[in-house]
């Protein structure tokens, strides 16, 4: 009995390796169509609260100069 070679639960015979079992694990496609869509989404939300804070910052020389008040 090979001291190097696994053994089997089943029985005394040593298992036997095949070509496949020391090939490099695959790794699983990625989606490109969900990653762009995280990418827009994400973009969009940056856009959005930077849109938010410019336009809170005008609003006081807005209202100024058209003459608004908040009644």
């Amino acid at each position: 009995m090979a001291a190097d070679a696994p053994m089997s639960d089943a029985s005394d015979q040593p298992q036997a390796f095949f070509l496949a079992d020391f090939d490099p694990i695959k790794k699983p496609k990625r989606n490109k169509f969900a990653f762009a869509c995280a990418i827009l989404a994400s973009m969009t939300s940056i856009l959005l609260g930077y849109d938010i804070g410019v336009m809170s910052g005008a609003i006081i020389y807005i209202k100024k100069d058209l003459h608004f008040s908040d009644v």
